[in-house]
């Protein structure tokens, strides 16, 4: 009996050594989640800006009858822009020169 105990007492020992372990791997897990989320976002958010940052110098340095042309080409190639912002920016530019 005595020996049924200690052997039970040993597996309640294990598992809550277990339990503390797969406990603290989850913490890190989410963790690691949470910063590969973040850079991703920045990533994104970054990849937005140097996209949106070409396009303004590409339009400033080209004549207006060329602009077109060019709004066309971008908006065909263009994979990193949201279209539907890109269509708004599209419309607007061609609303200035009308």
């Amino acid at each position: 009996m005595s020996e049924q105990v200690q052997r039970s007492e040993d597996t309640t020992s294990t598992l809550i050594h277990s339990s503390a372990v797969l406990h603290e791997t989850h913490n890190q897990f989410n963790a690691v989640g949470a910063t590969i989320r973040v850079g991703g976002k920045m990533i994104s958010k970054y990849a937005r800006r140097e996209t949106t940052d070409k396009f303004l110098i590409g339009l400033a340095l080209l004549p207006v009858s060329k602009k077109s042309t060019f709004l066309t080409s971008v908006m065909e190639e263009s994979t990193k822009l949201d279209k539907k912002l890109f269509k708004k920016w599209i419309y607007e530019f061609q609303d200035c020169y009308k």
